[in-house]
């Protein structure tokens, strides 16, 4: 039997736990789910009014279940966007 290689899922986040959610219950819904790596990269709050819905964040990836593997990577500090997504791509092309 042929093994199908699958790509693996990069998710980057920040403090918006409603639509993650929405888009990790998506992704446990199909069907090769459990063949697939799953990377999250969550970016430190920028004001201190942010601090409680990264938190929120942090908290519901902790409890993800449904891939084969997920692997979280928590920014002490605000990368911003686009360096969040660079460094996230580079750390998972490595």
């Amino acid at each position: 039997m042929k093994q199908t290689t699958i790509a693996p899922v990069i998710i980057f986040a920040y403090n918006r736990l409603s639509p993650l959610k929405k888009m990790v219950e998506s992704l446990q819904r199909n069907t090769e789910s459990l063949l697939t790596d799953v990377f999250i990269f969550i970016d430190g709050p920028k004001k201190e009014s942010d601090i409680f819905s990264v938190n929120e964040v942090k908290g519901y990836v902790k409890n993800i279940k449904g891939f084969k593997s997920l692997d979280i990577s928590i920014s002490s500090i605000n990368k911003g966007l686009s360096k969040s997504i660079i460094s996230g791509l580079n750390q998972v092309f490595q």
